[in-house]
């Protein structure tokens, strides 16, 4: 599911047909803190290849990974790790907890959303759940989609857009869908190094500095009220903004023999490419 620009802009909750989610706050990821919230960032992509290669390395994951079979590897998704393990299933249980407004609760393999205390029917003792209790479910079907909406949330989506891909046919099914996310996996590990080890430019931290003291409006001491979609959205318009400038002024200075110079170049779209 796609959310809308505009429904992204807008500080205000998402509602959905299972439950709400928050869109954060530079000070809601602050009480959080920066550093947890970048490993709710983290497990929100991360695959089961780099789950054993990198979160495991130390305790010999890479050898596990290499051990299983070609089907195994592909067939295997982090809702089965979750599922299996006690620690990731409480990662998984935070990140939900973080983001949608309702409770969440862990029980018989699924993500329960509750309804809130108001909305549900008077009961004379602690029972079990019931049906009238229960907002939505996060499951290992919809749980991908999930993920997804939150990475949209935190502008940290990335649309599989590759047409080579799409139209490339392999003989051997298992092997296509191997090498489909093998490939995924490594940009997304790029991606990922270059823009929290690699490049300390790039951290949250850094990011909010920068558009606080670049940004018309905002200030080192309003800035904690935006959602940090808003931040690295004005951080890209901001750098947008600024290559317009410039191109601008070589025109005015050198002219434009060439036909480079764009109008429309400042307000183009960023996000919906």
């Amino acid at each position: 599911m796609k959310l809308e620009y505009g429904t992204l802009l807008c500080p205000d909750p998402i509602k959905l047909s299972m439950g709400t989610i928050k869109q954060p706050t530079l000070r809601d990821i602050r009480e959080l803190s920066f550093e947890k919230f970048g490993a709710y960032e983290l497990y929100m992509k991360i695959t089961p290849e780099e789950y054993y290669t990198q979160i495991l390395k130390p305790n010999g994951g890479e050898k596990i990974w290499d051990s299983l079979t070609l089907q195994q590897k592909v067939e295997m998704t982090m809702y089965d790790l979750l599922i299996q393990d006690k620690e990731i299933r409480s990662v998984y249980l935070d990140i939900f907890s973080f983001f949608f407004l309702e409770e969440i609760v862990f029980v018989d393999d699924l993500f329960i959303i509750l309804k809130d205390e108001s909305e549900r029917p008077e009961k004379e003792d602690d029972g079990e759940l019931s049906a009238d209790d229960i907002c939505g479910v996060i499951s290992k079907d919809n749980f991908n989609d999930i993920l997804e909406l939150l990475q949209q949330v935190c502008h940290i989506y990335d649309a599989d857009k590759s047409q080579e891909e799409a139209k490339a046919k392999y003989k051997n099914k298992l092997a296509d869908t191997l090498m489909k996310k093998m490939k995924k996996g490594q940009e997304e590990q790029k991606k990922r190094e270059a823009k929290r080890s690699g490049n300390k430019d790039m951290t949250l931290s850094n990011i909010i500095s920068s558009v606080a003291n670049k940004h018309p409006t905002l200030s080192p001491l309003n800035i904690w009220d935006i959602t940090v979609f808003i931040l690295l959205d004005s951080f890209d318009r901001i750098q947008t903004n600024e290559d317009y400038d410039m191109l601008k002024r070589s025109v005015s200075v050198w002219g434009d023999e060439k036909k480079i110079f764009k109008r429309e170049y400042w307000h183009k779209n960023l996000y919906e490419t």
